[in-house]
């Protein structure tokens, strides 16, 4: 995978728990599997400017994957980076200081603040134990092996 454009987590996440809310069995684990090539930089631009989903693209997936997990979903994240420096950047679109971003000019021009890196967001997305990084193709598969293996097995964390 090459890193190339935008990445937005938050609503990927939300359509997942939606998804597992509407559709998921009862009586069975809720899981998600989360799979990303970079950090944050892109919200929905038919969301109000101030909204956070815009002006912390990571911080609010962040904080919706805590009220998933509260809710007794597995989160399992798959990040293809290891770089502590691939930040998550303010979207276009959002309300910065009086001013709204738009793209191309300011693209990618301003971290989110308090600032997070993409292996930050992804590790704090995950819960406990369920974050997985820089995957080749031959430790992919064993990551979804592990994951599948995890989920059959039933373990006490799963079910607690």
């Amino acid at each position: 995978v090459h890193a190339v454009g935008g990445t937005s987590y938050t609503l990927a996440l939300d359509n997942a728990y939606q998804e597992l809310q509407a559709n998921g069995r009862q009586g069975t684990q809720k899981v998600i599997v989360f799979l990303s090539d970079g950090a944050a930089n892109f919200g929905p631009q038919y969301y109000p400017n101030t909204s956070p989903y815009l002006t912390n693209p990571c911080k609010s997936s962040v904080d919706n994957a805590a009220t998933m997990k509260a809710n007794k979903v597995l989160i399992y994240t798959i990040a293809y980076t290891t770089s502590t420096t691939d930040y998550c950047m303010v979207s276009t679109g959002a309300k910065i200081n009086g001013n709204v971003l738009q793209y191309p000019n300011d693209y990618n021009t301003i971290r989110e603040s308090p600032q997070i890196s993409a292996v930050g967001a992804m590790q704090a997305i995950a819960s406990p134990g369920n974050y997985y990084s820089n995957p080749n193709p031959t430790s992919l598969t064993g990551i979804f092996t592990a994951i599948s293996a995890d989920i059959m097995a039933g373990h006490s964390r799963i079910n607690g």
